[in-house]
């Protein structure tokens, strides 16, 4: 190049804005109670670099049994945590199926079911098109009486579980958290279990946030516990105000408070026992025993 001569650098070539798809990546929990079924998730969407949405991510159904006098119904419940397209397109498919199956499926038929919908799905819509983006993860449980299974997937694998499952962006600080507080409990008390997990993600994960949805399912009474999400915001202050008190219980045993003296931490845990144990009884209050549901009519918790 001669001296003087400025090279002219070229024009850049515009790129395509990459798209942008709005993601339920969060959190869902499954736990298996002794007597039943529970899910929890909490209700954030987030649109990257735009907003963030509240938007439900259960589906449930529940389906009679004719050919057995007597037999309760046969129950599903999907959640899970991805791209909010992939995940309600998914959901729905395998809700649709479960309802179309004649006679009804098991929860052995609806977890080999799921396995073939999520192969299908992966290979029809995520693999050509998505690149990452419209990746999903569900939890999927079904229950017939006694017999209850859960299941979890990651892409299209899919891995019947014992105990609980987590999946979404807080899926390995839940897991941490259940690993040491599960114990064999009741539907009731695993709801509770489960409505604390998602509260203790929704604090520390990025992405985690607005409500909590739970539902449990009692298989030998085929009760359902659907509460409200005000009565969860409720639980989520006892669980608030239990956090407190257990800081003030360790500076009491280090004996380090700044206060120079402490309130009787042992009357307030009570307080904050009975008040939880008051919400839970209307949450069991509002759900009968052998509750007739038609989960097309349920309004959203």
């Amino acid at each position: 190049m001669h001296q003087g001569v400025r090279q002219r650098s070229l024009p850049v070539r515009p790129q395509p804005l990459k798209q942008q798809y709005p993601r339920a990546m969060t959190i869902a929990v499954g736990i298996l109670a002794r007597d039943g079924l529970v899910m929890a998730s909490d209700t954030q969407v987030t649109s990257p670099g735009y907003m963030k949405l509240d938007q439900g991510k259960f589906a449930f159904a529940m389906k009679a049994v004719q050919d057995t006098a007597g037999s309760p119904p046969c129950n599903l419940i999907v959640s899970g945590a991805g791209a909010a397209s992939s995940l309600g397109a998914l959901r729905q498919e395998i809700v649709d199926s479960f309802y179309n199956a004649s006679p009804v499926s098991r929860p052995s038929e609806i977890g080999l079911n799921a396995q073939k919908k999520l192969s299908d799905f992966h290979r029809d819509h995520i693999t050509p098109h998505g690149r990452g983006e419209l990746d999903v993860w569900l939890i999927i449980g079904a229950a017939h009486g006694r017999n209850i299974k859960l299941w979890s997937t990651d892409k299209t694998v899919i891995q019947a579980q014992s105990q609980f499952a987590a999946v979404g962006a807080g899926a390995m600080y839940a897991q941490s958290l259940l690993s040491r507080l599960f114990v064999p409990v009741s539907t009731r008390g695993a709801l509770l279990l489960a409505i604390y997990v998602v509260w203790e993600v929704k604090k520390l994960i990025d992405g985690c946030g607005q409500y909590t949805d739970a539902l449990g399912i009692n298989t030998h009474t085929s009760q359902v516990f659907w509460p409200n999400r005000m009565t969860v915001r409720k639980l989520e202050d006892c669980f608030i105000r239990y956090s407190g008190l257990a800081e003030q219980s360790l500076h009491e045993m280090l004996g380090i408070s700044w206060l120079g003296h402490l309130p009787n931490v042992s009357a307030e845990e009570k307080k904050i026992k009975r008040d939880i144990k008051k919400l839970m009884d209307s949450i069991e209050k509002l759900s009968p025993p052998k509750a007739e549901i038609n989960p097309e009519e349920q309004e959203d918790p």
